[in-house]
């Protein structure tokens, strides 16, 4: 009898507290994290803070609720300014609202805020708030990525990172340097053509133009300025394409005589294999200047006296320096 009323006095009570609210609390699912815990627990983040006694668990807990409602206006009550930069970068780019990174105190994270908001979605027109010109020409080629039309928004001359990046969806991408010829030379970088469209009064630019072309990241092929109508831009291009290592050959289709020995002479400054297409006066010249990365003691024979034992000399050790690593 005793162990009955004992487990209708459990039942009474079980069903007493299911009542009053706090058995639906028991049974209710717990908050996904502890700092919206903290507010699920004390009802406010400012009584989470009273009783914890710490600053940063008010602070942690209007972060969390203001990130979970994507709500800007409740990161500006948590009253330090690092953490509510971190709370608005967070709703910024998550969102893709500019105007959420727009109120972000630090010009640093603004920007990457601001960029990031453009990644997903946000509208490139809050690139031109940005400052220094840098951060505001990064933020523009993000937005460039879905429209290749915001190139035009970066200074001509700087314009090119953003237009190499979309060029494949360009019909000329030359043209979308606008005047500039710094931009047309640096796209010389993937397509060598554009470096025809820089005139003579700007030399200097169209050897930069044909130097990236001809010195890029990646492996320049010996037909890189077969795409050149012939003259003297193409004869520089193959001349500068000659001077790079294993390119010596192309000096060859270098078509002005005299250009065409300058770039052998360059050419067998690495490697004086390629003297050979000179004269003899010439061939001697250039092999005494090698510096004689070679292993072919045959290059030697145009040589005499101490140059020619010096040639000997270092050939030979190329050798044994070859039959080294091969071992």
């Amino acid at each position: 009898m005793q162990a009955i009323r004992g487990s209708r006095f459990v039942g009474i009570v079980f069903s007493v507290l299911l009542g009053s609210g706090f058995g639906c609390a028991l049974l209710r699912k717990a908050p996904a994290n502890n700092d919206e815990a903290s507010a699920s627990k004390f009802g406010s983040c400012a009584e989470a803070s009273a009783a914890g006694g710490n600053a940063g668990t008010r602070e942690n807990c209007l972060a969390a609720v203001a990130r979970r409602a994507e709500d800007p206006e409740r990161c500006s009550q948590i009253g330090d300014p690092e953490a509510t930069n971190a709370c608005l970068r967070a709703i910024g780019e998550a969102t893709g609202n500019a105007a959420t990174c727009a109120k972000i105190s630090v010009p640093g994270q603004r920007a990457s805020c601001t960029s990031a908001s453009v990644r997903n979605g946000g509208d490139p027109k809050a690139c031109a708030a940005l400052e220094p010109s840098a951060e505001r020409d990064t933020c523009f080629t993000v937005g460039a990525l879905r429209d290749p039309a915001w190139c035009q928004q970066i200074a001509a001359d700087a314009r090119y990172t953003c237009l190499a990046i979309v060029q494949d969806q360009l019909d000329d991408p030359g043209a979308a340097c606008g005047e500039s010829l710094k931009c047309l030379a640096e796209m010389g970088r993937s397509d060598v053509k554009l470096c025809e469209r820089i005139p003579d009064s700007a030399a200097a630019l169209r050897t930069l133009c044909l130097t990236h072309a001809t010195t890029a990241p990646e492996w320049a092929p010996d037909s890189r300025c077969e795409p050149l109508a012939p003259g003297a831009t193409r004869d520089e291009c193959f001349s500068l394409l000659g001077r790079q290592p294993w390119h010596g050959d192309d000096c060859a289709k270098v078509v002005a005589p005299e250009a065409r020995r300058s770039c052998i002479f360059q050419a067998g400054h690495i490697d004086p294999g390629y003297c050979a297409a000179l004269a003899a006066a010439d061939r001697t010249a250039c092999i005494a200047a090698s510096e004689m990365r070679t292993s072919d003691s045959s290059v030697c024979s145009a040589l005499q006296g101490n140059a020619k034992e010096d040639c000997v000399r270092f050939t030979g050790i190329q050798l044994a320096q070859e039959l080294m690593r091969a071992r």
